[in-house]
């Protein structure tokens, strides 16, 4: 094996060792630690379904109450009681009696038709019957809501009492797609399409309701979610980071003990400094972490809902359509928005490490309830049994994803990617090339510095010219020098006559002075 094969097999192996850390930390923290702690995942999700209340799985006992009648045939008795609500058209009535008592018209909402007293129904224009057979509408509302909705003025129409005994349970759908009721009911086109206006007026509303509601628990359940998640990637981060910056400072600690002139209370004071900071510096990562999760956290929710439409999820599977789709945004976005300073390969690299992590902890997941079962069976153990089984399953799923990372390291090096030797002879080549660049360069240096040379020659000689004319200028000045130091001693004698004259004129000043005083 050459040199440089070991080198980069000692390489690999390093990242192994560090990754099996780093990858058995993150699972006991994420999912196999602060998402059985944080998450009360459940069969079927947190938003209900249909499919699942069919099958009495419902995510709280507030939509359990509400469905509680929904497999109940219809009846005279179900009607009365869970349905009808008389009282909500008795102003209506009241109102119209009025009007013909007055001598005024009445129309009738279906066929625009003048209407005698006593011969006006309140007709639902989506009956009561269709209405109970609507499951989802059980599932959404309490029983005082749906009375509210079904018998709610956008739902009631005021019309013949012959039209409305000859409608009954049906649907106006099914009425007008019947020849013999538009025959015994003597209606014209006009009237028909006007029928069908108020009737999608009608479920248009009731429509809108359901999903006004249904979009609020999607809502509300979603960002629950999202926050949740949210936090938990940020939280596990930060605890990762920090459980490795204290194995790490411990380490170091045992290996190097504590500096010469400190105390150990200082050393620590120092080390737990090292780690703050440390963990300030993932602050940014944590915050990225937040939205990262909080968008997988809602997807999840979204995703969960849609497919219990059609079957049943068990909440470990819930649990693995979180932590799936945390895993594929974390792959695309490595892919489609890449580092600086990676290359499309260790880009594609990276992004197949996630998504091979996250194979490994839905397999982890799928299997945590067995292995929780394995050791509530153990005496003594089993007490213990919720907090082994998330544990043993990180670390295994852990040293798995360290072991298919290393896998896929020493796939690339040996086919996907350039061999070590290539990229040393890559390396080498590119080091020629720029020792070829500082030689030109180097060159043309030399170049400008022989012209340099060249101008200092010719300053050299300028100045040997202006040194021979300083010389002729200096013998000058020597006997310069000499005449102004033969006057300078000239004028010296001179100063000494001079003074010697005037001490002679201050003494026969002074003697004169004398003379005068003697005379006074």
């Amino acid at each position: 094996m050459s040199q440089s094969s070991q080198t980069l097999e000692k390489q690999r192996l390093q990242e192994l060792f560090d990754s099996c850390q780093q990858q058995v930390l993150s699972q006991i923290m994420g999912p196999f630690g602060l998402s059985t702690a944080m998450f009360e995942d459940k069969n079927g999700g947190n938003v209900a379904t249909v499919h699942n209340a069919d099958q009495s799985i419902f995510p709280d006992e507030m939509h359990a109450k509400n469905y509680s009648i929904a497999n109940d045939p219809y009846s005279q008795r179900v009607r009365q009681k869970h349905w009808d609500d008389a009282s909500s058209r008795g102003k209506k009535h009241e109102k119209n009696n009025q009007a013909l008592d007055a001598g005024k018209e009445v129309l009738s909402d279906a066929t625009k038709r003048p209407m005698l007293k006593g011969d006006i129904h309140g007709d639902h224009i989506v009956s009561l019957k269709e209405n109970h057979d609507n499951k989802s509408l059980h599932l959404r509302f309490s029983e005082k809501e749906r009375k509210a909705i079904v018998n709610n003025e956008k739902n009631m129409a005021y019309i013949e009492g012959k039209l409305n005994m000859s409608k009954g349970k049906k649907s106006w759908d099914e009425c007008l797609s019947d020849p013999e009721f538009i025959k015994a009911n003597n209606l014209s086109p006009e009237e028909i399409e006007n029928i069908k206006k108020i009737d999608k007026e009608a479920r248009d509303y009731i429509k809108s309701t359901h999903n006004k509601r249904l979009a609020s628990e999607l809502l509300s359940t979603g960002a629950k979610e999202a926050a949740m998640m949210g936090v938990r990637q940020a939280l596990g981060m930060l605890l990762t980071e920090l459980v490795n910056q204290l194995f790490n400072e411990i380490k170091d600690l045992y290996r190097q003990g504590v500096a010469s002139g400190k105390a150990l209370l200082q050393e620590l004071k120092l080390r737990a400094k090292k780690i703050i900071e440390a963990l300030l510096k993932k602050l940014p990562d944590a915050l990225n972490q937040v939205f990262e999760g909080g968008l997988s956290g809602f997807a999840s929710n979204l995703i969960t809902f849609l497919i219990n439409t059609f079957i049943t999820t068990a909440k470990n599977v819930v649990k693995i359509i979180r932590e799936g789709l945390l895993s594929l945004f974390k792959a695309i976005k490595m892919i489609l928005f890449p580092k600086k300073d990676a290359n499309k390969q260790e880009n594609l690299k990276a992004a197949l490490k996630v998504i091979t992590a996250a194979v490994f902890t839905s397999v982890g997941i799928f299997f945590e309830e067995s292995f929780k079962a394995f050791f509530v069976a153990i005496p003594v153990v089993g007490v213990f049994a919720d907090i082994l089984a998330p544990v043993f399953m990180g670390i295994l799923v852990g040293i798995s994803s360290a072991l298919i990372a290393y896998a896929i390291d020493r796939l690339f090096d040996k086919y996907g990617s350039p061999s070590f030797d290539e990229k040393m002879l890559d390396q080498l080549m590119e080091n020629s090339n720029l020792q070829n660049k500082f030689a030109d360069d180097l060159s043309d240096q030399l170049d400008v510095s022989m012209m340099a040379v060249e101008n200092y020659r010719h300053s050299i000689r300028i100045n040997q010219d202006i040194a021979e004319k300083f010389a002729g200028a200096l013998a000058s000045n020597d006997y310069t020098i000499y005449l102004l130091e033969h006057g300078v001693v000239s004028t010296k004698q001179q100063v000494r006559s001079t003074m010697d004259a005037i001490k002679c004129e201050e003494a026969f000043l002074a003697n004169l002075e004398t003379f005068f005083n003697s005379k006074g």
